[in-house]
């Protein structure tokens, strides 16, 4: 399919659905797939480099990470509901664990 960070993406239909395998790691993308409705033979590597970058380390404290029903932020043991695709700051981030 193509190299995210020099490694092969391939993808694939499983006995559980729709998937890409990176790095010897399977990832789900049937959630992907239907919200954005593609099905597994519309899926791309920019697609595919979409759902590998997350989850994404903010700080020490804060990751950003991409579940079942969109992004959300990981903080104390909580899980936070975020807006989606936009770019996530640490600002943007603590402003949100503060409400």
């Amino acid at each position: 399919m193509g190299k995210f960070k020099g490694e092969e993406v391939h993808k694939g239909e499983g006995k559980y659905g729709p998937y890409i395998l990176y790095n010897k790691k399977f990832t789900s993308v049937d959630r992907y797939l239907k919200a954005n409705k593609k099905t597994i033979e519309d899926l791309t590597i920019e697609d595919c480099v979409k759902i590998l970058k997350y989850p994404l380390k903010i700080n020490k404290e804060i990751q950003v990470c991409l579940g079942p029903y969109g992004t959300y932020i990981k903080y104390g043991g909580k899980n936070i509901k975020i807006k989606q695709n936009i770019e996530y700051t640490e600002e943007y981030c603590l402003s949100v664990i503060r409400k």
